[in-house]
Formats: C-alpha cells, sequence, structure tokens
C-alpha cells in the first residue's frame, strides 16, 4: 500500500452582499483531522481528532470550517466555498452546516447544484447523474444572520484516494 503525504489546506471563499458586512469583518479559520481509535483510563474505547500527517488511501479526514463575525454589525448572505482536496474524494452525505443550504459543483466551481440535479458526461459521451466522486466543490449558504461575535462551523469529510 502505497503511502501519501498531502498538505491539507482547504481554501474557503466568502462572499458578503453590501451593506450587512464586510468580508473583512468574518474570519474563517480551515481545520484538518483524522479520528482515530483510543482507549481511555477506564479502558474504554473513544475517538479522538488528531492532525492528518501521513495518510493512506482509504483514511478518513474531517475538514471544519469555523467562521466568526468579528464585525460590530450582523452578518447576513455568508456563502462558504472549499474545493475538495487533490488524491481524495468526498464521503457521501457527510457536508454539515446548522443553518446553511449544501450545494455541490462538478465542474470546478463554476456551477452548482443538489445531488439529485447534478450530471456530468460518461467515458461513452452519454449524460449520467453524478456521484460524490465527481464533486469538485462543496457550497454552503448561511441562511440565518450571524451576529457580532458570533460563529458558527460548517464541516465535510473525504476519503484519501
Amino acid at each position: 500500500m502505497r503511502l501519501v503525504r498531502q498538505l491539507f489546506t482547504v481554501t474557503g471563499l466568502i462572499l458578503l452582499s453590501a451593506g450587512y458586512a464586510h468580508a473583512d469583518d468574518i474570519k474563517l479559520v480551515n481545520q484538518a483531522f483524522k479520528e482515530v481509535a483510543v482507549v481511555n483510563a477506564k479502558g474504554e474505547k473513544e475517538f479522538k481528532l488528531v492532525e492528518p500527517g501521513t495518510v493512506v488511501p482509504k483514511d478518513e479526514i474531517l475538514y471544519i470550517t469555523t467562521f466568526a463575525n468579528t464585525g460590530d454589525q450582523p452578518a447576513t448572505d455568508i456563502v462558504i466555498t472549499n474545493p475538495l482536496p487533490n488524491n481524495s474524494r468526498y464521503k457521501a452525505g457527510s457536508a454539515f452546516g446548522a443553518g446553511t443550504e449544501i450545494s455541490y459543483s462538478v465542474d470546478g466551481g463554476k456551477s452548482y447544484g443538489t445531488p439529485e440535479t447534478l450530471k456530468v458526461s460518461g467515458s461513452a459521451g452519454q449524460t449520467r447523474a453524478a456521484g460524490p466522486d465527481d464533486y469538485t466543490h462543496i457550497r454552503w449558504v448561511y441562511t440565518g444572520e450571524l451576529a457580532p461575535g458570533a460563529e458558527s462551523t460548517v464541516t465535510f469529510r473525504t476519503i484519501i484516494k
């Protein structure tokens, strides 16, 4: 089995409507973790999040993007877009974000849709329904108002190819 060393950076893109908050007022922190099983002092198995380090195919990586309103006005129309890292595929159903609408791209972030609406061209040129292996980006649209000083998170998981 080959080892893969991958730089885990997730680029977050924030777009805000003018008049509610400035992009400078939203602080964005991206983190990547590998979940490992450990035995606690009571002899019970539990899971711990650690830095990914060296990963191998089939390892699962959890990405957490935290966004905080550092301004003095409520922030609305927050959009967070994360490209899926190279050498990995999206784990179906793993994207989450409280108070968000989640969509996916299969064309490098040019357009977005829900899983049931996405299509790609097959090897023989025919169109087929897109699946998690086809996703290139995930987008979360925060549907609420993020109060000054408040923060929230969005997450997703990938599997190393």
